[in-house]
């Protein structure tokens, strides 16, 4: 999409993928989130939480792509 461009990205992706997508990888997420104007999340919901909480803590747009909790 024109309007977006993907500045990186962190967590596991496959080699193929990285190559295709030729994009930066961060070994440090709080790195990518702070080059980032929107952030999204597609971690285990376990792990959405701490994420999102930074990137707010930063007035970064967020989008989570599953459960935002793993309970009630």
């Amino acid at each position: 999409m024109e309007q977006f461009h993907l500045i990186g990205y962190h967590g596991s992706i496959n080699d193929s993928l990285a190559q295709k997508l030729m994009t930066p990888f961060f070994g440090d997420d709080e790195a990518l989130i702070e080059q980032s104007d929107a952030v999204i999340i597609l971690t285990p919901p376990a792990q959405q939480f701490e994420i999102a909480k930074r990137a707010l803590k930063k007035l970064k747009h967020i989008f989570i792509e599953k459960p935002f909790t793993s309970n009630i």
